[in-house]
């Protein structure tokens, strides 16, 4: 692996690239009662996203048991990287530079909720849209949130350019559960 570059990105563990992982039942069992885990109709179990591992540091505080579509993930950043045709240091400034585009996106809908609405916890930008739209019925013609949403689109084309060519939004997820049987 390159370097450090996967611990000081995250962003396939803080909802960035996906909204959830599908999961095994035996990955639940070691990942235990922390893993935020919702059970769909037909039986399938996600690891929801943001990780409930991922620590404020951004090490995985799973990293031993963490399930099998973690351990294979190479977004095309890091295949680059380790293919030769990026350099770790460029890496790190793209890494930067999208984090930086999460920041100014979440700023400006701050700007459009009101503060009695926003929610402390969001840490992207696609909750952070979708908090402007479910709380506000943004007026589209508002300037502040025209700004959100191209920021948001910003995003959105800057991680397909540079980490994942195939990239869609993380499905829109409700309120997961903690344990898969109440989620049942």
């Amino acid at each position: 692996m390159a370097g450090n570059l996967c611990t000081s990105c995250n962003l396939c563990c803080n909802r960035t690239f996906f909204g959830c992982l599908d999961i095994t039942s035996e990955e639940a069992a070691r990942l235990g009662d922390a893993a935020r885990i919702r059970t769909e109709p037909d039986g399938g179990l996600n690891l929801m996203q943001p990780c409930a591992f991922l620590g404020a540091c951004g090490g995985c505080g799973a990293y031993d048991v963490r399930p099998a579509a973690c351990r294979a993930y190479r977004c095309d950043l890091l295949k680059k990287v380790e293919g030769g045709t990026l350099t770790e240091s460029f890496a790190h400034d793209v890494v930067g530079r999208l984090k930086e585009m999460h920041r100014t996106c979440i700023d400006a809908c701050r700007a459009v909720v009101p503060a009695e609405l926003w929610q402390d916890d969001i840490v992207d930008p696609h909750a952070a849209i979708g908090l402007v739209m479910e709380t506000c019925g943004a007026d589209q013609n508002d300037p502040l949130f025209v700004e959100a949403l191209f920021l948001w689109n910003v995003c959105i084309q800057y991680t397909r350019r540079n980490f994942q060519h195939d990239y869609v939004m993380p499905k829109d997820q409700t309120a997961p559960s903690r344990d898969p049987a109440e989620a049942a």
